[in-house]
């Protein structure tokens, strides 16, 4: 367990028979998760790997926090691959000449 108090939680990509990296507190086992959405719903953090993670832990995240009662904030934060956003269409706005002041321009107020 680390020192500085912070604990972290695992799921294998695979199965649920993985070694357990070093520095990780407790892998969680999909096959278990009731269990698993209980630590999940002590954590302040929640980080998934979108690419190459299990799309069924977001669920099981989003699951424990309808499940139990949420007293403090909650942050979760999804990592996906570059690939993923060169498919997202740009929101781009092109700036024009119609759009832009000239140099030396001012706005000029009507009387009324």
């Amino acid at each position: 367990m680390p020192d500085d108090g912070n604990l972290i939680y695992g799921t294998y990509i695979d199965k649920d028979s993985s070694s357990k990296p070093e520095g990780i507190a407790k892998m969680l086992k999909r096959s278990k998760p009731w269990l698993a959405m209980k630590y999940i719903s002590e954590c302040d953090v929640i980080i998934y790997d979108v690419h190459a993670g299990n799309p069924k832990d977001i669920e099981l995240a989003i699951e424990a926090f309808k499940k139990y009662p949420i007293e403090e904030e909650k942050v979760l934060i999804l990592i996906s691959s570059v690939a993923v956003w060169k498919n997202t269409p740009p929101k781009l706005v092109e700036i024009g000449k119609d759009n832009e002041k000239e140099k030396g321009e001012s706005e000029v107020e009507e009387d009324g």
